[in-house]
This record gives structure tokens, C-alpha cells and sequence, in this order.
């Protein structure tokens, strides 16, 4: 959720190099230096704590007054509670165009990652432009060690 100059600046100050650069400017990072860069814990064993957590974290577009959000996160619980029991969280974000760093429930996984809270996490896709990022996601806290599951996208009317 950085412009490109910026990524730019941070190549040329060192604050984020990549770790390779392509024809045309392009450049490439690797999962760990992504990982490394957003302060992820890096003890991929440092997992599995008696008060981590599974999380559901949904970002939905837009004001749902229908009650399709509802209706699917319910059936998401459902689906949690044969896995897990009542041992998960539900995080879900109202957005209007913000990006994913701006949002307080996203802000809240954050915090728990930081301190170690998080045992799975499971990310709903409600809009094809935040699939990308949450693979991106997916990608980067794999190779920490915590798991993170995409789910198929659902359309939230």
C-alpha cells in the first residue's frame, strides 16, 4: 500500500532493497524481506502459544445494509466452530475505499501478530482488488510460520 516512488526512495536509501530488479524497473522482494520489513516475529517455532488465537478477518467495500455480510459470515462460523470449537476470532472491517493499513480491525491483526497472539489466520476475499494482496500476505506470514488461508471470494450484496 506504497506508491511506487516511494519504493523507489526506499531502494535508494537502503531502507528496503530489492532484491531484484527487473528490465523496465521492476523490482522484486523476496516473503522474508517483506516479512523482515513489516517487523513480523521472525522465530517461525514462536508459535502455538496457549492464548493464540484463530482469526477471520473480513474487509467488505462499502456499508452492507442487506444482510449478505451477515449471512456469510455466519455460515463462515459455522464452518470455524467444526474446526475450532469457540476458540476463534471474527474481524471485520467496513471500508469505504480506505486502504488496508487504514482500517481498525486490520490494525488490530497487526498487534496480535506483533505479539505472537495468532495461531491461524483466515482471510475472506469480498473484492477481486484485495485477492492480490492477501495472497500477498499469505505469502509473507508463510514464511514466518503462520498460517494463513485464503478463501475462495464471495460477493457481498
Amino acid at each position: 500500500n506504497v506508491s511506487e516512488q516511494t519504493l523507489r526512495n526506499w531502494d535508494e536509501s537502503g531502507k528496503l532493497v530489492a532484491h531484484r530488479t527487473l528490465g523496465g524497473g521492476h523490482r522484486r522482494y523476496t516473503p522474508a524481506q517483506l516479512a523482515k520489513f513489516i517487523d513480523v516475529d521472525e522465530d517461525p517455532n514462536n508459535i502455538g502459544g496457549q492464548d493464540q488465537q484463530v482469526i477471520l478477518y473480513i474487509k467488505v467495500d462499502g456499508y452492507n445494509e442487506s444482510g449478505g455480510l451477515l449471512e456469510v459470515v455466519g455460515k463462515l462460523r459455522d464452518y470455524l466452530s467444526s474446526k475450532y470449537g469457540n476458540q476463534y476470532l471474527v474481524y471485520v472491517d467496513l471500508s469505504r475505499g480506505q486502504k488496508l493499513t487504514d482500517l481498525p480491525e486490520y490494525q488490530r491483526l497487526l498487534g496480535d501478530l506483533k505479539n505472537n497472539k495468532v495461531k491461524k489466520i483466515y482471510l475472506q476475499v469480498t473484492n477481486d482488488k484485495d485477492y492480490p494482496e492477501y495472497l500477498a500476505i499469505q505469502s509473507v506470514l508463510g514464511v514466518k510460520g503462520v498460517p494463513v488461508e485464503v478463501l475462495e471470494p464471495v460477493v457481498i450484496i
